[in-house]
């Protein structure tokens, strides 16, 4: 871009203003002020030049995006960390540059969960292994530019369709040492190309089936294909120095290369959706204390070899790529840990094997993914009455058995976090779920991308109560009533009641909402296009209160077609 973008809604207003006038006077100051940075940093400076002003440039832009690193069982959550990723389009092709230093004053008041926030940084402060370190004078060199509409940042989130994955293993096959060996750096990567496809794309339960099957078939991964892939698999022999890399340097280098570079080149066949980039263990490579790592609503995601083949980990590691945060709850002694939800692959509890463990996600999560949205409810609790109302598993839906006025997921909005409710029977393709099995299960979560928490697990008789629901100054009632594991292809059920402390009257189970569907069309979805849908009006509370009334297709706005809306 020629220009930057002023921030209208953000508290960067004052300081765009000046960094946009600095923007255009960018080769003057480079010429002073980063003087002393350059020479203090020449031996490194001279290689980005190589890379990058060799192409003509002194400057770029580049989207900024959270990542997020799954640890190994037992070890300490680790804390998110930002980069900045230019496009397959971009005369640099993909690069992810690591942002350090000062970022939460940098970015303090917006929201980098969405992608929707560029910065344009002259190449003179690009540091080794590719580093923006963010400073008193980087700061002032370097400027936001931030669109403001996440509406249009989420392709790779979409959780419909057909995803294209290319894994991109980096190895050096010919060296003499054995990668199982984790105490001595090691080059190799241990699985060969045809077994790293069979273990994300075969029969087993791995990457490819788990989506489908949760999904039921609306969400499919498939190998990609292209000039130089086989079964979705691309090799590049490792570079000389790998040990010496961090584990985005070796997918930026990757990246460089003729053989990945060329499937996205102008005019290129190649499908590509999404990279899982493979490579040495650590210390061989250096992982920063994490077995792997994947972008939030972007679409790259880094490995090691040892713990690639594990669901729990790459499966977890494309549900960031998704969209979805962590799965969080008190640990045994009681502490908050992000990663503590055994309810679903966005905790850290399913088995570390290649087998993984049957389940999907918790409550929150299968809500915000929206593939079963016909069986989703939203719920108001009510201070004058009881609401009884009837939940069926993921297990029996996926047997296409349902109840006429069941549910599988209840959502109770709330002016906080919201409230989620399923029935979690341990059977099917949940079967191996590693928390609450055949109980009725309250996560709380406040929006898509964001970080849930296990509330409570109810069984028959047993109750959960909140103080000051949604501000009323009363108290939210969860109740459950019964439960009935069905057997003998008989439908599993649970009954509960849900009210404001003080509500006596029992009402009838609320007649099922349905979204509208125009005439001649599979789905509603507004004048934006075919993405803007019921089922993205629901992925984010804010969706509907912010465009709810805008945007008008088909004679509806959303707020008229989507039931999430009403």
């Amino acid at each position: 871009r020629d220009k930057i973008i002023d921030i209208e809604h953000s508290t960067h207003t004052m300081k765009l203003s000046s960094t946009c006038l600095l923007a255009s006077t960018l080769s003057g100051f480079i010429g002073q002020a980063s003087a002393a940075h350059l020479r203090a940093n020449s031996a490194t400076q001279k290689r980005r030049k190589a890379v990058y002003t060799g192409k003509g440039f002194d400057f770029f832009e580049c989207d900024v995006v959270e990542t997020i690193g799954v640890a190994f069982p037992g070890e300490e959550d680790l804390a998110p960390t930002l980069g900045c990723e230019t496009d397959t389009e971009h005369e640099f092709g993909d690069v992810v540059f690591d942002l350090e230093g000062d970022t939460e004053e940098f970015f303090h008041g917006l929201d980098l969960s969405y992608g929707d926030v560029r910065i344009r940084v002259p190449v003179d402060v690009v540091g080794e292994h590719d580093v923006i370190k963010l400073d008193d004078l980087t700061s002032e060199q370097i400027a936001i530019t931030y669109t403001g509409n996440e509406r249009r940042n989420l392709v790779s989130s979409d959780s419909f369709g057909d995803k294209e994955v290319l894994l991109i293993r980096v190895s050096n096959d010919y060296a003499n040492c054995d990668p199982s060996n984790t105490q001595i750096p090691c080059s190799k990567v241990a699985q060969s190309a045809a077994k790293l496809s069979d273990d994300i794309f075969g029969s087993n339960r791995n990457l490819k089936t788990i989506y489908e099957r949760c999904s039921d078939g609306k969400l499919r991964i498939n190998p990609a294909t292209g000039p130089g892939i086989n079964n979705g698999v691309i090799s590049l022999r490792a570079p000389s120095n790998i040990c010496s890399m961090t584990y985005d340097d070796v997918s930026n280098w990757a990246f460089r290369q003729v053989a990945v570079d060329r499937l996205f080149a102008a005019g290129s066949t190649a499908k590509v959706s999404h990279k899982m980039i493979v490579m040495p263990n650590s210390p061989c490579v250096d992982f920063k204390g994490a077995a792997a790592w994947g972008q939030v609503n972007r679409s790259i995601s880094w490995y090691q070899s040892k713990s690639v083949s594990f669901p729990a980990v790459h499966v977890h590691e494309f549900g960031h790529n998704l969209g979805m945060k962590h799965s969080g709850a008190p640990n045994a002694q009681g502490v908050y840990r992000e990663y503590a939800d055994g309810n679903g692959y966005m905790g850290n509890k399913a088995i570390w094997d290649p087998e993984g463990s049957s389940m999907c996600f918790n409550a929150a999560k299968m809500w915000y993914f929206q593939w079963w949205s016909s069986s989703q409810r939203i719920v108001y609790p009510s201070s004058t009455r009881v609401q009884l109302l009837k939940l069926i598993p993921l297990y029996d839906l996926a047997e296409d058995r349902s109840i006429s006025g069941s549910n599988m997921v209840l959502k109770l909005p709330s002016s906080g976090s919201d409230l989620f409710i399923n029935f979690n029977v341990a059977k099917g393709l949940n079967a191996g779920v590693r928390a609450d099995p055949n109980k009725v299960v309250i996560t709380e979560q406040n929006g898509k991308t964001v970080v849930s928490t296990w509330k409570a697990s109810l069984g028959p008789g047993q109750r959960y109560r909140q103080t000051n629901w949604a501000g009323t100054g009363k108290a939210l009632i969860v109740e459950v009533v019964s439960t009935n594991i069905g057997n003998s292809g008989n439908t599993s059920i649970a009954q509960v009641k849900i009210y404001l402390e003080g509500a006596t009257v029992v009402a009838p189970p609320p007649t099922t909402c349905k979204d509208k569907v125009p005439s001649g069309q599979s789905k509603w979805h507004d004048a934006d296009g075919p993405s803007y849908n019921c089922e993205w009006y629901a992925n984010k509370s804010s969706n509907c209160a912010l465009y709810g009334g805008k945007y008008e297709n088909f004679g509806w706005t959303a707020n008229q077609a989507c039931c999430a809306c009403k």
